[in-house]
């Protein structure tokens, strides 16, 4: 199982998500947040643009899906690319251990750390 990189916009890109108004700017990758019980990964973490990081209480999760328009594309180059291949990597390593703790029935549903 590979996770899909290739759609990922680069750090600094700015887009206009469905529904809304304002400019997000990208500042991450692959955000775990909690909903609920369960675990939900997001492609991006972004803030929005021109404010930046105000507080991390009003940094947005998002999904390409969401994306209605790309107003700008951050900058990609060989650093950027490894980056993000080396983050899909360690994300594909996490992934399996999640799933080996799911289908270990023999921790008697605590969670393996």
């Amino acid at each position: 199982m590979k996770l899909e990189i290739e759609h990922l916009l680069p750090i600094g890109s700015r887009v206009l998500l469905k529904g809304s108004q304002k400019k997000v700017m990208i500042i991450g990758f692959f955000v775990a947040m909690k909903k609920e019980d369960k675990k939900e990964v997001y492609d991006y973490l972004g803030c929005l643009w021109p404010e930046g990081v105000i507080d991390s209480d009003k940094n947005i999760v998002f999904n390409k899906e969401d994306i209605e328009e790309v107003i700008t594309k951050g900058v990609e180059d060989d650093e950027e690319t490894t980056f993000k291949q080396r983050l899909a990597d360690a994300l594909l390593v996490t992934t399996k251990m999640d799933v080996t703790n799911v289908e270990d029935s023999s921790n008697n549903g605590n969670e393996v750390l």
